[in-house]
């Protein structure tokens, strides 16, 4: 069995309640020194902040989840026991026992993480997740059971997310937060065909939604990090039960990434949030590259670079040069990123993926994982 840990966690459990604060702190120490998880492993690292006046972030505790088929569902050498600190703590609360380190067996759709938080001592907090080696086929969002939203987490970099401790209770409550797992396709299922394109000297945000009767209106946010993401336009809803497609214009683009993301109102007063989108305004050389490569599941994120307007058709090619998929991509010219949804099981291994049409050819070379 893979561990994260180089000797059994059960020794930890012999412990006795009497045994000094330094030996559980030399303890531990030794114990995180020691996890090495495979760098191929999906993993998410997962930071607690204080959000000090002045706009300092300092670190108040941290957790780690890594995933791998072996690991087991129940606590096993793979895991690793929180050790109360005297003010904020954070673990993955498993069964009713807390995790500083959590090793779990491979997602499945709608798997949740419950986390424990406990012992605030500040009004103004921010979850740090760092996330590598998922799938483009997972999403995940963090659920607020106190404010009854979903906070899209990006699966393969950073995201932030800020919340507040208010004088209620249940703004405080431990359990007010966990992670959930969701098929990338039903974030959300309002929404398709997003796309971001240079135009003229702004940046052109195109989406579709395939009914909106229940929305009430689409918040345009921005960013160039991906970590913090702030509100630059709202749209209302045109409240129909057939297709619709919406436009809006950045005439303000920021130098080098621009990051885009949709999120919508619904009636109920449920927000969700689509997938993002990325347009690059520096002027580089035309071309292709593909995020991330390796890729994994059915999903392939492509990137453009300064292309040509036009329809283009994206094929992918095994090593023998055989077609094992094509799509149809009606592109609007610029930079801009659009998903290539496999038609066909591909198997793992290197293809080339080839992206033209009678004016223009594109290759990258792409790993499938």
């Amino acid at each position: 069995m893979k561990t994260l840990l180089n000797f059994p966690l059960l020794s930890c459990k012999k412990i006795p309640f009497a045994a000094s604060s330094l030996f559980i702190t030399l303890l531990l120490m030794s114990m995180f020194v020691q996890a090495q998880p495979s760098p191929s492993m999906p993993k998410i690292a997962l930071q607690l902040l204080l959000n000090e006046n002045g706009g300092t972030q300092n670190s108040a505790d941290g957790l780690v989840v890594v995933f791998d088929p072996s690991f087991s569902k129940a606590v096993g050498p793979e895991d690793s026991y929180k050790f109360t600190n005297i003010d904020e703590n954070m673990a993955v609360n498993r069964n009713g026992i807390n995790l500083s380190i959590e090793g779990r067996p491979n997602i499945t759709d709608f798997d949740t993480i419950p986390l424990k938080v406990w012992q605030y001592r500040h009004n103004n907090y921010c979850l740090k997740f760092l996330c590598s080696n998922f799938s483009t086929t997972l999403a995940a969002v963090l659920k607020d059971n106190y404010l009854q939203q979903d906070f899209p987490i990006n699966m393969d970099t950073t995201t932030c997310i800020n919340y507040n401790i208010t004088s209620d209770p249940a703004s405080y409550a431990s359990d007010r937060l966990c992670i959930v797992f969701k098929p990338a396709s039903s974030l959300p299922l309002n929404i398709s065909g997003l796309a971001g394109y240079i135009k003229d000297k702004g940046i052109q945000i195109d989406w579709r939604s395939q009914s909106d009767v229940s929305v009430i209106n689409y918040a345009i946010e921005k960013s160039n990090t991906g970590q913090q993401f702030s509100e630059v336009a709202k749209i209302i809803s045109k409240e129909s039960n057939s297709a619709q497609n919406y436009s809006w214009y950045d005439a303000s683009p920021l130098s080098g990434t621009n990051l885009y993301r949709i999120r919508l109102t619904e009636r109920s007063g449920q927000i969700k949030y689509s997938s993002i989108v990325k347009v690059n305004t520096s002027k580089s050389v035309s071309g292709i590259s593909v995020f991330p490569n390796p890729a994994k599941g059915d999903r392939i994120g492509l990137q453009m670079e300064n292309i040509e307007k036009g329809n283009y058709k994206a094929i992918l090619y095994n090593n023998s040069g055989q077609v094992v998929n094509t799509q149809n991509i009606l592109f609007e010219g610029g930079s801009a990123s659009k998903i290539i949804q496999m038609t066909n099981v591909v198997k793992k291994g290197t293809y080339t993926l080839l992206l033209a049409n009678e004016n223009n050819k594109f290759t990258t070379r792409i790993i499938i994982d």
